[in-house]
Parts: C-alpha cells; sequence; structure tokens
C-alpha cells in the first residue's frame, strides 16, 4: 500500500494514530482502574453474559433488549449531537 492509502487506513499519519491510541487507552485504562475492572473481569462476564444468553431462552432475549434500550438511551443522543454539530461545522 502506498502512504497515502495506508494514512487513509489508519485515519491519519501514523505518529498522529499512534498518540490518539496512546491517549485512549489512558483514558480507558484509568476508566477501568476506577471501577476496578480487569480485562479478564470483562472477558468473563461477556462469557457469562453468553452463557446465560444460551441457557435462558426467552428470559435472556429480553436481557438483552434491555440492555439494548439501555445502551441506546445514552447512544442515540450522542450519535444525533455529533451529526448535528459536523452539519453545523460544515455550514
Amino acid at each position: 500500500m502506498p502512504e497515502n492509502e495506508f494514512s487513509r487506513f489508519l485515519g491519519g499519519s501514523p505518529g498522529a494514530v499512534i498518540l490518539r491510541l496512546i491517549v485512549m487507552s489512558l483514558i480507558v485504562g484509568a476508566v477501568m482502574v476506577f471501577f476496578n475492572l480487569t480485562p479478564r473481569d470483562l472477558l468473563e462476564g461477556l462469557r457469562q453474559f453468553f452463557e446465560n444468553l444460551w441457557a435462558g431462552g426467552i428470559e435472556s432475549l429480553r436481557t438483552l433488549a434491555l440492555y439494548i434500550g439501555y445502551g441506546a438511551i445514552i447512544v442515540v443522543p450522542i450519535f444525533i449531537l455529533a451529526r448535528l454539530l459536523k452539519m453545523a461545522r460544515r455550514s
């Protein structure tokens, strides 16, 4: 891949992308320490979620819908706000 295609794939220059990844990793790591979470805890929670989904049938589907709903309450307004801000910057 030529350099410009590689930079486009990364979303910027390699140095800038590495710096952004370091900063984001620092923030996520700090949040995980604050909540006393480890990657193992997250993987165990994900494993348990899918075990419960398999074992619980309909109840698990209700739980899944509940998780999606709770997430959507946060994600959708942020998405709409981000899109509106992006549109406002263009005009």
